[in-house]
C-alpha cells in the first residue's frame, strides 16, 4: 500500500513515519486535505465484534486505512488521533460482502498480540472492497503477514489444549480443578469452548495473567475474572505422582529426539507441568535404557524360530481334523512336502466324484482355508482320488 507521496508499506508504519517528535498528528488523504486520524477504541484485545462493527461503519463512510488509529481500552492512547464519532455514510459507498475465509482469518488474527493487527485487518478489508479476490494473492505482503499472525494464534491454541494441567482443590460444595497457563496471545476466550466441551461435568478454572475463566457445570455457566499469577494456582495434588509414573512408563528412549521435543514442548511451559521434572533424568538415562532394550530383545526367542514344531503340530492336527464334512468321505490326509522357507506355494485340492458336486465345493473351501493358515510355503504332491486325476498342490487334502 502507498500513501499520498507514493511511499509503500503497512498503513500503520506509514502513519508512524509521517509523525516526528513534535506530536502533531495529521493524515494527508489522497483526495483531500490533511486531517486528524479517527481514533477507534475497542473494549478488549480480542474484540472481533467491536472491530467488525467499527470497520463496517468506516468502510461505508469512505475512511481509508491511513485515516484510522486503533487502540484497546486501557492502553496508552498515544499522541495521534482524536476521539469522535465515525462520519456518516457518504452515500457513494455501496454495501459489499467479504469472502468467508476473510472472516475466519480475522477471527484468528485479531487474537494475536501484535498491536498492528486491527489496522492490518482493516487495510485488507479496504482492499477487498475494490477486489474481492485480494485474499487469494498469497504474494501480497499484507495477506502473508496476516496469515502468519493467524497461524501463530492457532499454534498457541494448540499448546493451550496440550499443556494445561489441572490440579484438584477442595472448596465449599465439592472440588474444583484449577490450572495456570501463560499464552502468548489473547486466546483464552477463543479457546474456552474447547475446555467446556471436554470437561463439561467438571468444575474448573483456568488462570492466566490476562484474565481467568471459571466453569460451573451445575448451572452450565462460564464466567470471567481478573488475571492471576502462578502463586494463585495450587502447587500440586495427590494424582500428580500417578501422572509422573504414567509419563515415565510411556517414555521411549529409542525414539528420543531432544530438538523435536523442545520444539513441540518449549521450556516456557514446563513450569506448569508436573511431568517435566522427569525430562532431564529421562534424557540422561535414555542411552542406557536403549542398550538394555536391545540386549533384552536379542535374548528373546526369534520370531519364527519354532517353525519346525509349528509345522509338526499342524500336521498332527490335520491328520485328525473333523472340522468339515470332508472327513466323512476322505480317509487319508495328503500333507505338504518341501522346504518350509520356500518362496513359491502350490495349492491343490481333492478331485470330487462327478455325482457329488457338494463334496467338490466342500473340498475347495477346506483347501482355501488351510492355505491361509499354513505358516510357511511348502510343495506337496497328492495321490489321485477315486475316479479323479493326479494333481500337484500345496496344501493338505483328504482322499
Amino acid at each position: 500500500m502507498s500513501d499520498a507521496n507514493g511511499r509503500c508499506g503497512n498503513p500503520a508504519d506509514l502513519f508512524d513515519a509521517r509523525h516526528g517528535l513534535s506530536g502533531k498528528a495529521g493524515v494527508l488523504l489522497p483526495d483531500g486535505p490533511q486531517v486528524d486520524p479517527l481514533k477507534i477504541t475497542l473494549d478488549r484485545p480480542d474484540d472481533f465484534d467491536g472491530w467488525r462493527a467499527a470497520a463496517r461503519e468506516l468502510i461505508l463512510a469512505g475512511v481509508p486505512p491511513m485515516g484510522v488509529v486503533w487502540q484497546v481500552a486501557g492502553d496508552d492512547g498515544g499522541l495521534f488521533g482524536s476521539e469522535g464519532a465515525v462520519p456518516p455514510p457518504t452515500g457513494g459507498e455501496p454495501m459489499f460482502s467479504v469472502p468467508k475465509p476473510f472472516i475466519d482469518l480475522a477471527k484468528a488474527a485479531i487474537c494475536h498480540s501484535d498491536p498492528q493487527r486491527f489496522a492490518l485487518l482493516y487495510s485488507l478489508l479496504w482492499k477487498l472492497k475494490a477486489n474481492r479476490r485480494a485474499l487469494d494473492d498469497r504474494a501480497d505482503p499484507l495477506v502473508d503477514r496476516l496469515e502468519k499472525l493467524a497461524k501463530e494464534v492457532r499454534r498457541d491454541a494448540h499448546k493451550m489444549h496440550a499443556f494445561v494441567r489441572f490440579r484438584e482443590v477442595a472448596e465449599e460444595g465439592g472440588t474444583r480443578f484449577v490450572a495456570f497457563f501463560e499464552p502468548d496471545h489473547h486466546i483464552v476466550r477463543r479457546e474456552a469452548g474447547f475446555f467446556v466441551r471436554r470437561f463439561a461435568t467438571m468444575r474448573w478454572s483456568i488462570l492466566t495473567p490476562e484474565l481467568s475463566i471459571h466453569w460451573e457445570p451445575e448451572s452450565e455457566t462460564l464466567s470471567e475474572g481478573p488475571g492471576a499469577t502462578r502463586a494463585d494456582a495450587p502447587d500440586g495434588d495427590p494424582l500428580e505422582e500417578t501422572w509422573r509414573t504414567y509419563y515415565s512408563s510411556i517414555f521411549n528412549p529409542a525414539r528420543l529426539k531432544v530438538k523435536a521435543m523442545l520444539k513441540e514442548m518449549p521450556k516456557k511451559y514446563w513450569r506448569n507441568m508436573p511431568e517435566t521434572a522427569l525430562v532431564a533424568p529421562l534424557i540422561a538415562g535414555a542411552r542406557a535404557r536403549e542398550l538394555e532394550m536391545i540386549e533384552r530383545a536379542q535374548s528373546q526367542p526369534r520370531a519364527g524360530g519354532n517353525i519346525e514344531a509349528a509345522w509338526a503340530a499342524l500336521r498332527s492336527e490335520a491328520l485328525a481334523c473333523t472340522r468339515c464334512d470332508l472327513h466323512r468321505c476322505g480317509t487319508q490326509t495328503v500333507f505338504g512336502e518341501g522346504p518350509l522357507d520356500a518362496r513359491i506355494f502350490f495349492v491343490g485340492e481333492q478331485a470330487a466324484r462327478p455325482t457329488s458336486p457338494m463334496l467338490s465345493s466342500i473340498s475347495s473351501s477346506c483347501c482355501a482355508a488351510s492355505s491361509a493358515s499354513i505358516p510357511s510355503p511348502v510343495r506337496a504332491r497328492s495321490t489321485p482320488a477315486a475316479g479323479g486325476r493326479s494333481r500337484s498342490g500345496r496344501s493338505f487334502v483328504r482322499r
